[in-house]
């Protein structure tokens, strides 16, 4: 359902950057059951070759331009279109063939498939899907993606588990990180933290240091309410504690002649 042009997101959008320092933007994720928005919108860039981790990167880096959306046939990431659920998962998908180039036979393929989320195995629900920085969506999100330095990531878990000691819902994989971190959060309702993919490094731009954050967007306020609760006793970027005597090494040290010289 669209949304006001400058709505209660733009808002969290903005009270999110202050608490956490983020470079770049949380990204609002919206999963399409029909297409017919995708053909409709003149507020949509329709992109035909793309990759979730792509349109990521243009709502993260380019923002102005980066309000865009992608039907299943657009994305040419298998990876994408079955964690998410925009088609069922074929064989040589659940079978883990795509995982081969990364691990030393078939067995350790499969065992690996086995730890990823994917939609696609049981259904298809989605046909497509939009992405756009979270203050100029035009769609109400079901994810929000946050891309955060480690430090940054802690401060967002801090105002998770701020009302109920809640924890992240998934274990790290670094294989299809944010397709199935996604797939997960939208399938169980939980945050999910993950290590970007070597996909998502190549087409999705993410730095060394930088990790992601899936969040429901039903939740996202909690968070945001949980960060700033937290300010009094951790405030981000985190104060180092320095109530310490500090040792010199002893040549360092000015000796009793040396301060009583005039």
């Amino acid at each position: 359902m669209p949304m006001n042009p400058r709505s209660r997101w733009a808002g969290l959008c903005d009270e999110i950057r202050e608490e956490t320092r983020l470079r770049t933007y949380p990204v609002s994720v919206t999963m399409l059951r029909s297409n017919r928005y995708l053909a409709e919108s003149h507020e949509v860039k329709l992109l035909g070759r793309t990759g979730i981790c792509h349109m990521l990167a243009k709502a993260r880096y380019l923002r102005h331009q980066g309000v865009v959306g992608a039907s299943a046939e657009g994305i040419k990431c298998l990876w994408a279109d079955a964690c998410l659920g925009m088609v069922r998962s074929p064989d040589r998908f659940r079978e883990g063939d795509l995982n081969l180039p990364f691990t030393n036979d078939v067995g350790a393929a499969k065992n690996l498939q086995k730890t990823l989320f994917a939609i696609g195995d049981d259904s298809k629900p989605y046909t497509g899907v939009v992405v756009a920085p979270l203050d100029l969506a035009k769609l109400e999100p079901d994810v929000i993606v946050i891309y955060a330095t480690p430090g940054q990531t802690l401060k967002v878990l801090m105002g998770l588990a701020y009302q109920e000691g809640e924890a992240p819902g998934n274990h790290v994989s670094g294989q299809a990180s944010v397709c199935q971190c996604i797939a997960r959060t939208l399938h169980t309702g939980m945050v999910c933290v993950d290590i970007s993919c070597v996909g998502d490094r190549r087409y999705g731009l993410v730095q060394d240091d930088e990790m992601i954050i899936t969040i429901p967007a039903g939740k996202l306020e909690q968070v945001v309410m949980g960060m700033k609760a937290s300010d009094p006793f951790a405030s981000y970027p985190f104060s180092p504690f320095l109530g310490f005597n500090v040792l010199f090494p002893p040549d360092y040290e000015p000796t009793t002649n040396e301060l009583d010289k005039e």
